[in-house]
């Protein structure tokens, strides 16, 4: 939580651009730390200066926090699949140097996301990841 509230602040003393208009903006379901919700209830956004996940609507917004990070504060953004699927619908956002915080993005479009994530700059692997479902931050092999 205190992730967030560190982020939110550093948003609103200028670290983003709040003028920037999203390069695609995709509705998802999302999972973090805090927060799960299915699709088609939240949006993923992909901006020039990293991404975003919130809410669709305002009314879920007062319970659903948003999630953004600047591309330099991510590692890799990869496909990843839980336990023995083979194929990922979903995508990872990993904040680098933390371990902890993440979100996790569900979308149809997994590719269309990776390659706008590319275009604007940030890390991105295609390779799939097999991640633990109750933490997404750990790999398996």
């Amino acid at each position: 939580m205190a992730y967030q509230v560190r982020h939110t602040l550093e948003r609103l003393a200028g670290g983003y651009d709040p003028d920037s208009r999203a390069l695609v903006s995709k509705t998802c379901g999302m999972r973090t730390q805090w927060v799960r919700a299915t699709t088609p209830l939240a949006r993923l956004s992909v901006f020039p200066w990293g991404v975003r996940l919130e809410a669709r609507n305002r009314l879920l917004g007062l319970f659903m926090p948003i999630w953004e990070a600047r591309f330099d504060e991510l590692g890799p953004v990869r496909p990843v699949v839980f336990g023995k699927s083979r194929r990922g619908s979903c995508i990872r956002f990993l904040i680098t140097g933390s371990g902890q915080e993440w979100a996790i993005c569900g979308t149809t479009r997994v590719n269309a996301v990776l390659d706008t994530i590319e275009a604007a700059g940030g890390p991105v692997l295609r390779m799939p990841a097999r991640v633990h479902r109750m933490d997404p931050a750990r790999e398996l092999e």
